[in-house]
């Protein structure tokens, strides 16, 4: 690890680049050490495999309470995002995990950009929810189409949009297979609620649905 004179003596009168240059190295060395420390905490001693259990635990619980409207998303940040802010190690491990970016819900579109990133090739739970987006129509729809646009790997898929994007939804839906769908449920705001054939077979606007089961009632 570099270490930094402490002493402000050395630095040349009027050179402002480099008390900025100094105050940086000073940084970095306490962010060094703060992660050294962090390092000899004993949650450390756990394997990732332990930690990812854990972490697959709170974030299921949470989009359970959430759903059951026992508790609310308050800021709108995923709960695996928060876990990543703790330290490095937990960030590295949860980063390693896709299962844990799989559950979006009520998100922004950066959030939801990161989300798909990350989540890789696992298979997902989308539920989205028009008002629960506080965006500009245009973001809103945006969003709805970046989310539809990974149609291949969802598996539960609940849409509530506004009437006015309807065709753009059913567009999406019918332009790409969804070998991974079982679940799928759309509610419209301001029209009535469309009615979608359930039992074990596709709906005429959906692709190659192998695993479909019909709409969630």
């Amino acid at each position: 690890m570099m270490m930094v004179s402490t002493s402000i003596d050395i630095i040349p009168r009027g050179e402002t680049t480099f008390v900025e240059q100094y105050i940086a190295a000073l940084l970095a060395s306490v962010s060094t050490l703060r992660s050294r420390r962090n390092t000899l905490a004993s949650i450390f001693s756990l394997p990732p495999e332990i930690l990812v259990m854990t972490f697959t635990y709170i974030v299921e619980e949470t989009n359970f309470k959430i759903h059951a409207d026992i508790i609310t998303r308050r800021s709108g940040i995923p709960t695996s995002m928060i876990i990543t802010h703790v330290c490095r190690h937990w960030r590295q491990v949860a980063l390693e995990c896709p299962s844990l970016w799989t559950f979006i819900d009520r998100l922004s579109a950066p959030w939801i950009a990161i989300m798909l990133e990350r989540s890789k090739e696992a298979a997902l739970v989308v539920i989205y929810n028009a008002n629960a987006l506080p965006l500009p129509d245009c973001d809103t729809v945006g969003a709805l189409v970046r989310l539809l646009s990974q149609l291949p790997p969802i598996k539960l898929l609940k849409l509530h949009t506004s009437s006015t994007v309807v065709d753009c939804v059913l567009g999406c839906l019918s332009s790409q297979p969804a070998p991974l769908l079982q679940i799928f449920k759309y509610d419209i705001l301001g029209a009535m609620i469309r009615e979608f054939p359930s039992g074990p077979y596709q709906t005429p606007f959906f692709k190659d649905t192998p695993l479909y089961s019909g709409v969630l009632s």
